[in-house]
């Protein structure tokens, strides 16, 4: 007798302990004051060997999880609709589905010789015979979980990948920092010597202007021949000459530093008096007048002219110092020929462009570290560009930079100003924004929300615009898998091997 009442107290401690249709997070099947139950919302005291006996007990239904006897049970609905919550346990029936993931069916199908569980846990009581699907089932699950666990391991990889960049990028930082007043330095004192040089030229320069000025002065102030001492002596010429026709006045002669040769007198005799120039700028030895030769010239320095007047600028880039560069091709082209001033103008914009590159290094450099401050493990995305197409158009992200909307060679700006959003508050969930795109047509200007999800490879997908000009896009990527997403697959538990369990 006593062994009966210990096998029968086993027995309903086994049934309290998995009672079926009931979520194993659910700790309300528990027996209390004497193996009884509770009933879950109404509050009843019943036995717990009512539970799952087909019959409906309790005013909330909640101790038929495993059978449809509370199903559509008019006083039931009458009591949740009262008190407006949701019949949770008499509606629905668990099913456990060990190997595969859970789920509820409705109660109504339970016991109803269908085989609605891939365990067949729907249909305990063995009116139909069902197999264990479970494995097969889950096939999905164990490799979507296999794929969360290797990208929890590459971001941890990552992480320290990133680590080690920003490590890098920070020592480099400091070099480019501690290194930059020594060129400044440099360039200071290059500047001076420039300067000290320029003055000396300058004043070098002054000096030969005036020596030449002084030259000038001295040879305007020597007395000039008059036309008079000039001109040839007359007395060679014949009197009978003389007295038969009278000489001819002289031809007036341009007022040139050096006079042409003038004609002697019986040359001059052989001229009529229209055959004498009038007007000659230049005299030949023969003592003829060129006029021809003269209209070349006059040519010449039309032409002369011309390229006087053409725009030197065209020769130099925009903002470009002409002296500098004219002294520096000296120094390169022909060192001999080069003065103290072109070489130190070559080291001073050699130096300056020196400083002005560190400059833009270290404003990179400190840009670079502060993107890669709070998430390390997407330094392997810094600048990465990244492509997929949906809907006839081509979408370029540029992480950590900008983004793109590309269709028959014309290119839109989704934006250019990045930041990390952690307007959910969820630190967990990693959100990247571009904003500041190309304004739309009476709209905001264009942005684009880049939602990293936790997969193998790294790919752009489901591209949408939920509202006008702000567009959405997925980043599959390992960087994004972390622990918890495994919780969701708890449900396998140790799925190594295959249940071959039928009921």
């Amino acid at each position: 007798m006593l062994l009966i009442f210990c096998f029968l107290g086993l027995v309903l401690i086994d049934a309290a302990a998995l009672p079926k249709g009931v979520p194993h997070t659910i700790d309300k099947y528990r027996p209390v004051q004497s193996n009884q139950y509770r009933c879950y919302v109404s509050d009843e005291l019943i036995d717990f060997s009512f539970v799952n006996d087909d019959f409906c007990d309790c005013l909330d239904g909640t101790d038929e999880p495993g059978t449809a006897a509370c199903a559509g049970s008019p006083s039931v609905a009458a009591f949740w609709h009262a008190h407006g919550e949701e019949a949770a346990f008499s509606s629905t029936f668990y099913c456990p589905q060990k190997g595969s993931k859970p789920k509820v069916v409705p109660a109504s199908e339970v016991n109803d010789g269908v085989c609605d569980c891939c365990d067949g846990s729907d249909e305990w009581q063995g009116l139909t015979p069902c197999k264990n699907t479970c494995w097969d089932e889950g096939a999905l699950f164990r490799q979507r979980k296999q794929q969360i666990e290797q990208g929890i391991a590459r971001r941890e990889r990552f992480v320290k990948e990133g680590h080690t960049v920003l490590a890098s990028v920070k020592a480099e930082l400091e070099k480019e920092k501690a290194t930059l007043p020594q060129h400044e330095a440099t360039l200071k004192e290059l500047e001076k010597e420039e300067d000290e040089l320029k003055r000396l030229e300058a004043e070098k320069k002054a000096k030969e202007r005036k020596k030449e000025e002084e030259g000038e002065s001295q040879e305007q102030q020597q007395p000039l021949q008059s036309e008079e001492e000039a001109l040839p002596p007359v007395s060679n010429v014949e009197p009978a000459t003389q007295a038969e026709e009278p000489s001819p006045s002289p031809p007036t002669l341009p007022p040139a530093p050096a006079s042409p040769p003038v004609q002697q007198d019986d040359d001059l005799d052989a001229l009529d008096d229209d055959e004498v120039p009038t007007d000659c700028h230049e005299w030949g030895e023969d003592g003829k007048c060129h006029d021809k030769d003269h209209e070349h010239d006059e040519d010449e320095e039309g032409l002369i002219g011309e390229e006087d007047e053409m725009d030197e600028d065209e020769y130099y880039e925009e903002g470009e110092d002409r002296e500098w560069e004219d002294s520096r091709r000296r120094a390169e082209g022909s060192p001999e020929n080069a003065t103290e001033l072109d070489k130190i103008r070559t080291k001073v914009s050699d130096t300056r462009h020196h400083v002005t590159e560190a400059k833009k290094k270290i404003d990179h450099l400190e840009k670079k570290a502060k993107d890669l401050e709070s998430k390390p493990e997407y330094a392997h995305l810094y600048h990465k560009c990244v492509e997929t197409n949906s809907d006839g158009y081509v979408y370029e992200v540029c992480f950590f930079k900008d983004a793109h909307q590309k269709k028959d060679h014309h290119s839109t700006n989704l934006g250019r100003r990045w930041k990390w959003d952690i307007s959910t508050g969820n630190l967990d969930e990693d959100v990247m924004l571009l904003e500041g795109g190309q304004s739309c047509w009476n709209g905001p200007a264009r942005s684009l929300k880049v939602r990293f999800v936790c997969g193998i490879e790294e790919k752009l997908q489901n591209v949408s615009e939920p509202s006008r000009c702000v567009y959405e896009v997925n980043m599959m990527s390992p960087a994004a898998c972390r622990p918890h997403h495994l919780d969701e697959f708890k449900f396998l538990g140790d799925s190594s091997q295959q249940q071959h369990d039928e009921l």
